[in-house]
């Protein structure tokens, strides 16, 4: 198995402020090329210092990478808190087939999220943690598709990640695959997951979430710790999820 990267471009939000590099590798996993946007701590070169990582799903969307910038920027200055590496992963093109772990009749190409959890086993942590210096910890964000992905991947491969944060998951897109999935998972231990979700969201995740985590918290996994917050002022994926998720990991 090999995997390729190009030579890498800046990603910036304006034309002054560089937040990431691009980078494009070759995945065997899912026969294409996927890209990725990448963002060291500022001391990264001065010093031989092992980090955590942080994985973004949409991670292409400028505003969900500046967000996860911006809360660790703001984090760094509490002394408990451990800078960390973003990953970000590009799901723009294939977000039902990547994302979604079960088919849904209105969701086209939906049904394998569990190849996509594979490339990143197999494939792009490999990369990273070559590449870069890692510390072994690692973190997984996704909002909404990528919310439902994150508790997927909790559910399926627990050991993928150390901790999770979901904003709004689409639990509705596939709740008797999700509480099957939840029924049949066991001794998931030394895990933390938040997630959060507004009052105006949608449909596929109101109705849904508080249900499912209260299904989850029956469980009762030894050294399981989930947050929820539930915000009356937000709607979908709730401005500010990454850095009240890094709070409940770290802090």
């Amino acid at each position: 198995m090999s995997t390729f990267i190009k030579p890498a471009l800046p990603q910036s939000i304006d034309n002054n402020m560089v937040i990431g590099e691009y980078k494009t590798m070759y995945s065997e996993v899912l026969s294409e090329n996927r890209q990725l946007i990448i963002s060291l701590p500022d001391e990264y070169e001065d010093t031989t210092q092992t980090y955590p990582v942080l994985y973004l799903i949409d991670g292409e969307k400028k505003f969900v990478f500046a967000e996860a910038v911006g809360a660790i920027n703001y984090l760094r200055f509490n002394p408990d808190f451990k800078e960390m590496i973003i990953v970000g992963i590009n799901t723009e093109h294939h977000r039902n087939r990547d994302l979604i772990p079960a088919i849904v009749e209105d969701r086209k190409g939906s049904g394998v999220a569990k190849k996509f959890t594979e490339f990143i086993e197999k494939e792009l942590k490999q990369y990273i943690n070559k590449k870069y210096r890692t510390n072994g910890f690692e973190v997984l964000y996704g909002g909404s598709n990528g919310g439902l992905f994150a508790i997927y991947t909790l559910l399926e491969k627990p050991a993928l990640f150390d901790a999770y944060i979901a904003s709004s998951p689409m639990i509705g897109h596939c709740p008797d695959f999700m509480y099957k999935k939840l029924s049949n998972a066991m001794h998931i231990t030394n895990k933390k997951i938040y997630v959060n979700y507004g009052k105006h969201d949608l449909e596929r995740a109101t109705d849904f979430i508080p249900d499912f985590i209260e299904a989850m918290k029956k469980k009762k996994w030894k050294n399981f710790e989930i947050r929820y917050d539930y915000l009356e002022d937000e709607g979908h994926v709730p401005f500010g999820s990454i850095y009240s998720g890094l709070k409940h990991v770290f802090l």
